[in-house]
């Protein structure tokens, strides 16, 4: 927090409570949305939240005391003076409905004027409080692990869309990785001994390149989630995987030793009627089974993704 003296002038917004100025300030740095506050002598606490304030002017009042919230996250030490400003975003969580928030703020002090002004883009939410913000190189990204019955991935990326419109999601940071694996854990999967237990991830091998050796890494995959970066560093696969050996799909998987990673689970070769009820039987291949080959892990999660707005 900059501690300085001002007087705010224009605003929208604020909230007031009966707190002295050292309770001001902590109340301000525990909440996510807080960028300034202000008050004229102890227990008149005015708390301003992003969106809020516009502009304050600074004051000769040595009651009339004014603090504001910088991230300043290059900086070692505390600014010299504070006229300090900065462009940067934040992710909080909104109080009453526990969604996490995304916003885009500037700060600047004008000499001219004497003010400081605080500028802020609308708010951008995640579609509920199940689901966890991440910010990535393209954009905010909000993520949840549903737990359903065994599903195949056409199934889960269905289910994705019908509950928030979201698509089935990539792992842009080893910071997603860390916590789909802390959802696996809460949901008790790393205390089941059969069947194991996986979550369906965006990641489609691509035709040309099953069978192609040429196809390396994640390279092969083609996906759904829009805001995945061009190489993403979250997909942490276990050992010898993706194998490349058939047409599969991306999971997140609990394995034998309780250690969790990125596999490739095969498509499946069926036989099915044509819909025209003729009898004819054909080829079909596709990400069509619930659970693997030797039963041995079910496909009891999937990984839904989309912006905030």
């Amino acid at each position: 927090m900059i501690v300085t003296r001002g007087t705010p002038e224009v605003y929208v917004n604020s909230i007031s409570l009966v707190l002295t100025w050292e309770e001001c300030l902590a109340n301000c740095t525990q909440n996510d949305l807080c960028v300034a506050v202000h008050t004229i002598g102890d227990g008149n606490c005015q708390i301003f939240e992003f969106g809020d304030l516009q502009t304050v002017k600074r004051s000769n009042d040595i009651d009339s005391k004014f603090a504001y919230k910088v991230k300043n996250e290059n900086a070692s030490t505390c600014p010299a003076d504070d006229t300090i400003g900065e462009t940067n975003s934040i992710i909080g969580i909104n109080g009453t409905s526990g969604r996490q928030v995304y916003i885009e703020y500037t700060i600047s002090y004008d000499q001219t004027s004497q003010s400081w002004n605080f500028q802020s883009m609308r708010p951008l939410r995640c579609f509920s409080a199940a689901y966890k913000m991440f910010k990535r190189a393209l954009g905010p990204w909000c993520i949840t692990m549903p737990v359903t019955t065994p599903r195949k991935y056409t199934e889960s990326a269905s289910i994705c869309a019908r509950t928030s419109n979201s698509v089935l999601s990539g792992l842009d940071t080893p910071e997603e990785f860390e916590y789909i694996k802390e959802q696996v854990a809460r949901k008790r999967w790393l205390n089941a001994s059969y069947p194991l237990y996986a979550s369906w991830l965006s990641g489609v091998r691509k035709p040309e390149c099953v069978g192609n050796p040429s196809c390396q890494g994640l390279s092969a995959f083609s996906f759904a989630d829009p805001t995945l970066s061009a190489n993403p560093t979250g997909y942490l696969f276990n050992p010898g995987k993706p194998d490349g050996t058939g047409e599969d799909c991306l999971a997140f998987r609990v394995n034998s030793d309780r250690t969790c990673g990125i596999d490739d689970i095969p498509w499946v070769f069926i036989k099915k009627v044509t819909e025209d009820f003729s009898g004819n039987i054909e080829d079909d291949f596709r990400c069509d089974q619930d659970r693997t080959s030797d039963n041995s892990t079910w496909m009891r999660g999937l990984v839904c993704g989309l912006p905030p707005y």
